[in-house]
């Protein structure tokens, strides 16, 4: 954290943060057009608006991108470390419509919590950073690393989504879009620990779509490794989580829309 806050406070951080990043070959990677320094209550963070090109398969409104950078030129010795920023698209996936900040405070709020809980995290796991590299499911995954993948990106969702969630919701989220045929429409919640627990759900269920995609000889395999690892992290709802209830979570969105499944 006291490196990530003196990397903020440093004059031209944009314009100096943007020449790393070109240099050490993260902004072509990324896809990024423009980086902006913003704030929320009072902490400092980066943001960067990515590519919403036809060739960018990947549907989202915000993440936290962690990536290893060398900050030497930037703070004297202090090597190459993980670097925290926001990262949105131009256009919204499912409106189209142009990002904007103010418009966007939900996805920010969100995906702040995400930048705090890990900058804790990584403080005291450094390890995270290197198992990351190579367990991530959003990057090149050897099928040999699949059971302990499906384990850590677990852990992850169930570490960092329920309390990004609830911050949404403490500051007025009360529903959630959903595509359905050619519209896209509202789906609004009465309870914070509902609409938490649907979009956690919702995750859950779409990285498992990315395992069977990415190894579509291996449900067996990827589904004995969800049920172990909801296992190991029943904690991390209340009631804890079972493979069918991730499985069958957008039936129960449509059902509680009046869609007859």
């Amino acid at each position: 954290m006291e490196t990530y806050l003196k990397l903020m406070a440093l004059p031209n951080i944009v314009p100096r943060m943007k020449v790393q990043l070109k240099r050490q070959g993260v902004w072509n990677h990324q896809k990024f057009k423009t980086l902006r320094k913003s704030e929320h209550g009072g902490f400092p963070f980066l943001v960067a608006v990515r590519s919403s090109a036809k060739n960018v398969p990947i549907l989202y409104a915000g993440y936290c991108l962690m990536t290893e950078l060398n900050l030497d030129s930037l703070i004297e010795g202090s090597g190459r470390r993980p670097t925290f920023m926001i990262v949105v698209p131009e256009k919204h996936p499912l409106t189209g419509k142009m990002f904007s900040l103010e418009d966007s405070m939900h996805v920010i709020v969100h995906e702040l919590t995400h930048l705090k809980d890990q900058l804790a995290f990584v403080s005291v796991h450094p390890e995270y950073v290197e198992n990351l590299a190579k367990y991530s499911a959003f990057r090149d995954l050897a099928c040999e690393n699949l059971q302990e993948s499906v384990r850590f990106e677990i852990g992850k969702i169930l570490r960092l989504e329920p309390p990004a969630y609830q911050a949404e919701w403490d500051i007025g989220v009360r529903s959630i879009q959903v595509p359905f045929l050619w519209m896209v429409t509202n789906l609004n919640f009465e309870s914070a620990e509902e609409f938490v627990r649907v979009q956690v759900l919702g995750n859950l269920h779409d990285l498992r779509k990315k395992y069977l995609g990415m190894f579509p000889d291996h449900q067996a395999l990827i589904d004995a490794s969800f049920r172990s690892s909801l296992g190991l992290n029943a904690g991390g709802l209340p009631g804890g989580i079972s493979l069918d209830e991730v499985m069958d979570v957008y039936k129960s969105v449509y059902r509680k829309m009046g869609v007859p499944i």
